[in-house]
């Protein structure tokens, strides 16, 4: 899901009981009379009209200016038509291309037919739908069930009451022996682990679930990245917003631009390009490439309908895309509760040709958790209501005793729909059973009374109702001639009085699918949720997010449609079989880098942890390709973290995905691999020795390479190159040899920057490093600010004394209240600046605060990067002020830029003019607290020295004779320096007029001979 993020608390008011008792009673004959008027008219429908889905009637009806029954006041019908009446269906048919033509005869514009599924998804105004449900090939019509992915922001309700292989040795060791080996090496490598770098390059934006997982681990160790494995993604769209370019340069994603060296693009076999589009998939994407980044990338959209979503996992897995671990986030509300549908069917058909299948579990809540929406049991009309034969024969089930009957599910939050399931095989239900929703007066305020006579689904549903009160309730009625099944009502997202277990549903419980639920690597999703361990690692305390979908699920069919226990359709009498769902837990609410939205970062929900999980088996299986998928799924789930209840329970399935106890279990032969331990850049011999590397100067690159794995590479190298414009490698090549695991070799490489570059300019420098061995080469990364000053990284406890700078003035105390946050997505940037958000008017009380004063000491303009780090980033808020400076006693005062919302890191960017000052804040989020909460800060801020060095051998204005051929303007300015170092032999003939303005610097290394013929001229103050 997508949508604004809404916090739920599961709360209660004393209100609401007063509600609450008098709503668990028997309802009134007035209920009764209402439904039996909304059952008259379903028996009153015409034969047409009884292949349209009973909301859809009403809609119509309501187009046309009329009521669905006369005297009954409904909420209005929601089917999402526009204004003028168009809507999208979904008409169950025989699809022949003589009906497509007569929907297109009418106006109506196919949107995806499938003959495979007897489907149709169309566009269609209100006025066609009469003589469409009229053809005699369409079997049913009904409002388009629209795909929710379930990832950020989560789908939740709103309230009512106040989500190169190493060769083997000819001789091996004894296994004792070389067990032996591997745990120590292993040993050694994670006790120097926090020196190591992340394996490789896969952009500016890592997945939390990388570490939190032992992923970076589980490379580093065994230099297995996914090589030789095709997954395939679906999700609603990849690059419907725009942006997949800028992702790949950016290097988040691999493409043809990719500066990392994963130059194989993601192969895009469906997408969807509608206004609505969010390109979630995009974000599942980059996380499966930060976890196994070698693999090969696919993308199918899930998001035309349920029938194209079958058809894209199936082509998928087959030829030419032979994905060989298929991934989703979808979810449709109409899936089957009790069997597979057609979604469930096809990942039935690539689990098995051999396909890992891994689903999101969604975000729809846990009994456990108090967040349950869903309520599954079996009929029961003892101490109900029941109807008079002669009117409408039937009973509503009883969710209470025969001694205190409750007739109807209160709902304690709005859901996002109301559904109604039960044990009938799909297609051919025989049991007429009926949805409603009564208020706390008891009238009917809206229903779904589709027929059931045999060829129909056994579903029912409402839409969005958006002005439910406390003590509204959904009653499920059936008819006397129907049998007593077990059934499932849902709110999507809402919760219940009288819920249950049972939440996941649809294709993720599809037997051989890994159902995945989520649990927080980092930060947490909002107050009353669970936080993760990052930079830890998991362990057994953590827990899974409040909203993730619980099980088990229980059916009752074969996907064929037959009875699993004849005549058993009864949770009661253990009709059917129950499948342990969720099967396992990965990471979710971590970092993306999706250009064109901001939604996903941080990435909350199941789907995000649904690609944590298949990256991992995708390492598994690049490291012993014959591996079958039950042995993968053996290994995943008997390595698992516990956590939750003891053993499986139905919250986490068997625990969080281990990824390095999963490859210790497989034991497969390592690959060495090669980091990028260390790298220190400093001023050449010859410089102002500032710290800084300033324009003009000559710098050193020392560069530390490290082989964590438990294998030598062999042969190694490394060249360094620049892309940023005036920098110049003047040493770009090293060789390094054989590091032996677990060891390290230094080489340094020179560079120089040309006086013309701008002071704050950000030099790229990427470093390719082939080797033996592994999988070589691999592409690191670094960066350097021209100017950068030292220090400007800066480590602190909030509420005590901040470190002490030369470049910055600290401050620490406390504040009235504080800005208002702005919703994920807004982030203050050079090209964009936020206007102020305010003060938060519900909160003015006082929070501890730390302050930064920095000055741009440059005369230009800079662009300043602030990023702000913390394992309690969810407390903490970083905020920029402008040169009129911080005010304690009115934080809105001054305002400059902020991250938008709590979350780590937190980063933004914003202008500051020459000369100016600004001040970083860092404060508590809610008063009393936050004090000692552990942050890093870093500020990008540049001061700049331009220096101009001679190093050749006579006349001053020649060219040749200086770093970058640039001789120094006739009058250099304050801040800039000149450097005389005159080859050993040589000297340096001042042969034209010079000027050095006051706070220039002119420089003579000592033992220098510089000779002067005519004016120089140095000014002071």
């Amino acid at each position: 899901m997508r949508r604004k993020v809404i916090f739920v608390v599961l709360t209660t008011v004393l209100l609401f009981f007063s509600v609450l008792n008098r709503s668990y009673a028997q309802i009134g004959q007035e209920s009764l009379r209402q439904i039996n008027m909304l059952l008259g008219e379903k028996d009153s429908r015409t034969p047409g009209q009884r292949k349209i889905h009973s909301q859809l009637l009403q809609a119509l009806r309501e187009f046309r200016g009329k009521k669905m029954v006369e005297g009954l006041l409904l909420r209005p019908a929601r089917v999402n038509a526009d204004q003028k009446g168009n809507l999208d269906v979904d008409i169950s048919a025989t699809v022949t291309d003589e009906l497509i033509n007569k929907i297109k005869a009418l106006g109506g514009k196919i949107i995806y037919p499938s003959k495979e599924y007897n489907t149709i998804r169309a566009r269609v105004a209100f006025n066609m739908i009469d003589s469409i449900s009229n053809f005699p090939e369409v079997k049913f019509i009904e409002p388009a069930v629209h795909a929710k992915t379930v990832g950020s922001g989560i789908y939740t309700s709103s309230f009512i009451t106040p989500d190169t292989i190493t060769a083997l040795p000819l001789f091996r060791q004894p296994f004792a022996e070389r067990a032996e080996r591997v745990k120590n090496l292993i040993e050694a490598y994670l006790k120097n682990r926090s020196s190591l770098s992340y394996f490789g390059s896969t952009g500016t934006a890592i997945s939390e679930g990388d570490h939190a997982h032992r992923v970076d681990d589980t490379r580093n160790l065994y230099g297995y990245t996914g090589k030789g494995i095709r997954i395939g993604v679906l999700s609603d769209s990849y690059n419907g917003k725009g942006g997949a370019a800028t992702d790949v340069l950016n290097g988040e994603l691999p493409g043809t631009t990719n500066p990392y060296g994963y130059t194989k693009p993601v192969t895009v076999i469906g997408d969807y390009l509608q206004s609505d589009a969010t390109d979630e998939g995009r974000a599942m994407l980059q996380i499966i490439h930060d976890l196994a980044p070698d693999a090969q990338l696919f993308f199918a959209t899930g998001n035309l309908s349920e029938a194209s979503f079958a058809s894209n996992i199936k082509a998928l897995r087959n030829a030419p895309n032979n994905c060989d671990i298929i991934i989703d986030d979808l979810s449709y509300f109409d899936e089957p509760v009790f069997e597979d549908g057609i979604v469930a069917q096809a990942v039935n058909t690539v689990t098995a040709s051999g396909a890992l299948y891994f689903s999101s579990a969604g975000n729809y809540g846990s009994l456990a958790k108090n967040s349950s929406g869903v309520f599954e049991g079996d009929f029961n009309s003892t101490g109900s209501a029941h109807f008079a034969k002669d009117i409408k024969g039937g009973s509503i089930h009883n969710f209470g005793t025969v001694a205190s009957p409750i007739n109807g599910d209160i709902i304690l939050t709005q859901g996002n729909g109301y559904s109604l399931s039960w044990a009938d095989p799909i297609g051919k239900s025989t049991n007429d059973y009926d949805l409603f929703i009564l208020d706390v007066t008891g009238a009917v305020v809206a229903s779904s009374t589709n027929l059931q006579n045999g060829s129909q689904d056994p579903y029912e549903s409402i839409g969005t109702l958006s002005d439910l009160e406390p003590g509204d309730r959904l009653v499920v009625f059936k008819a006397f001639s129907s049998t007593a099944v077990a059934f499932s009502i849902n709110t999507i997202g809402g919760t219940l009085t009288k819920a249950t277990t049972g939440q996941t549903h649809g294709h993720a419980c599809a037997i051989n699918a890994f159902c995945v639920a989520a649990t927080p690597a980092a930060s947490a999703f909002g107050p009353g949720n669970p936080s993760g361990p990052y930079p830890g690692i998991f362990i057994s305390s953590n827990h899974v997010e409040t909203f993730s979908s619980d099980g088990p699920r229980r059916i009752f069919f074969h996907p064929d449609s037959t009875a699993i226990t004849p005549g058993n359709f009864l949770f009661g009498t253990n009709g059917g079989t129950v499948l342990q769902k969720p099967d396992i837990t990965a990471a979710d609410g971590v970092s993306t880098n999706v250009s064109g939205n901001e939604i996903f970062s941080p990435f909350f929900g199941t789907s995000a942890a649904a690609p944590h999980a298949g990256a991992i088996a995708a390492l598994l299986k690049s490291a012993n390709p014959s591996i079958t998928p039950a042995q993968i799924r053996t290994i995943l789930t008997s390595t698992a973290l516990d956590i939750e209840s003891a053993g499986y329970d139905n919250n986490s399935g068997y625990g969080i995905v281990q990824a390095l106890q999963a490859m210790q279990s497989l034991n497969p032969t390592p690959l060495s691999t090669i980091n990028l331990d260390t790298v220190k850049i400093t001023e050449d011999s010859i410089s102002n020795n500032n710290g800084a590397i300033d324009p003009g100067e000559l710098g050193n690159i020392s560069v530390q390479l490290k082989d964590p794995s438990l294998a030598n590479a062999t042969n190694v190298t490394s060249k360094i190159v620049t892309t940023t414009n005036g920098v110049t490698i003047t040493q770009d090549s090293a060789t390094y040899g054989t590091i032996l695991s677990s060891g390290t070799a230094t080489n340094t490489f020179r560079f120089i920057v040309s006086p013309a570059v701008p002071c704050g300019t950000v030099i790229n420098f990427l470093d390719t490093v082939s080797f033996g061995g592994g999988s070589s080469p691999q592409v690191f990364m670094f960066t350097e600010n021209v100017g950068g000053q030292p220090d400007m990284d800066i480590s602190s406890s909030l509420g005590t004394t901040p470190p002490a700078s030369n470049n910055y003035k600290a401050s620490t105390g406390s504040q009235t209240g504080r800005i208002n946050r702005n919703t994920v997505g807004q982030v203050s940037s050079c090209a964009t600046p936020l206007a102020n958000p305010g003060l938060l008017t519900t909160s003015t009380v006082a929070r501890d605060y730390d302050a930064y004063k920095f000055i741009n000491t440059s005369a230009s303009s800079q662009c300043i990067t602030v990023t702000m780090s913390s394992t309690h980033a969810d407390s903490l808020f970083c905020v920029a002020y402008n040169d009129s400076g911080f005010v304690p006693s009115n934080p809105a005062q001054h305002f400059l830029a902020d991250g938008g919302n709590s979350f780590s890191p937190e980063q933004y960017t914003f202008t500051v003019a020459g000369k100016d000052s600004f001040t970083i804040v860092v404060h508590a989020v809610n008063a009393g607290g936050s004090v000692g909460d552990v942050y890093d800060l870093s500020v990008s801020l540049s001061q700049c020295t331009t220096v101009y060095t001679f190093n050749g051998d006579g006349n001053w204005n020649v060219a040749g004779n200086w770093v970058n051929n640039t001789i120094p303007p006739s009058t250099i300015s304050a801040g800039s320096e000149i450097i005389i170092n005159p080859v050993s032999t040589g000297e340096c003939i001042l042969n034209v007029p010079q000027t050095v303005s006051s706070g220039g610097i002119i420089t003579v290394q000592s033992g220098k001979k510089f000779r002067i013929l005519t004016d120089l001229n140095i000014q002071s103050n």
